[in-house]
């Protein structure tokens, strides 16, 4: 028995939800989002990071936390270019070994990451204060 099997992108997967109807669930913090919200939120973020000079292909890094902000971070970088998740923990060195690894074109961090990536800990207790 042969099955036929239609390939879409992601938008169009997320398409197929009603608006109104619940997507996600994130009960640890108390959210849900509706697949109208969530297509909004993907393809405003695609947008961004394609006006960032993100194309089919480039790798997009992610250190985010698990949450909406990752979730919708991960869709938009596969809806742009290719989803590259990283661990946000990791140390300065090993976020230069990934980046460098995957050719990532961009790295998406939280706010209170956006300055220096962080640095092992022996480095931070030896650095003078700012």
């Amino acid at each position: 028995m042969e099955t036929s099997t239609r390939q879409g992108t992601l938008l169009e997967l997320l398409d197929h939800g009603p608006a109104e109807r619940t997507a996600i669930v994130l009960p640890e913090q108390h959210l849900q989002v509706s697949y109208g919200a969530l297509r909004e939120q993907v393809r405003a973020m695609a947008a961004q990071l394609v006006a960032a000079g993100v194309g089919r292909g480039d790798r997009v890094g992610i250190a985010l936390p698990n949450g909406l902000p990752m979730l919708v971070s991960f869709l938009a970088a596969s809806v742009a270019g290719t989803a590259a998740p990283l661990n946000p923990a990791y140390k300065e060195e090993e976020f230069r070994f990934y980046l460098e690894d995957t050719a990532a074109r961009v790295l998406i961090l939280p706010p209170q990451r956006a300055g220096p990536l962080r640095r092992p800990p022996e480095e931070e207790s030896t650095r003078a204060p700012p």
